[in-house]
């Protein structure tokens, strides 16, 4: 929807990569250190954040939030799927997938019963969908144009 309302967005294709990059930026910034002091990590996060410091995990995080919001914007190029777009979803599923790993350490590692399970199925299907997304084409603008025409049925 919002490709219809902002021209620029790549189509269907630019609207998942808008929201994912969205979603990438917020685990930027929640690795940060400014306002967390104090504050308690997951305890997958603070096995990962002993080994290496949670700015990195950032960086790690900014790649794919930079590729999407990069990629979401190149223009409208019907149903071809060009390199940049198709390498923000490939790192976008990636980031994703990997940091389920994060749930999994605490799931696993936790003394007490946890409920990290969750984190693991939403990261996951997150990924999952983000690559199934990845795979569809953008409507063939002159396609859609004689639709509207009434000349394709």
């Amino acid at each position: 929807m919002p490709d219809r309302i902002v021209r620029g967005i790549n189509g269907p294709r630019g609207t998942v990569l808008l929201a994912g990059g969205l979603l990438a930026a917020i685990h930027v910034m929640s690795c940060l250190p400014a306002g967390t002091d104090g504050q308690r990590l997951p305890l997958g996060l603070e096995l990962l954040n002993q080994a290496v410091p949670l700015v990195v995990y950032a960086l790690v995080w900014a790649v794919p939030a930079a590729l999407a919001g990069w990629a979401a914007f190149r223009g409208r190029h019907g149903q071809v799927r060009r390199r940049t777009d198709v390498a923000a979803f490939g790192t976008l599923t990636g980031v994703l997938a990997l940091w389920s790993g994060t749930y999994v350490l605490g799931w696993v590692f936790d003394p007490h019963p946890s409920r990290a399970w969750i984190g693991v199925g939403i990261y996951l299907a997150l990924a999952g969908m983000v690559a199934g997304a990845g795979r569809m084409l953008n409507p063939n603008p002159d396609h859609m144009a004689a639709r509207r025409r009434g000349r394709v049925s």
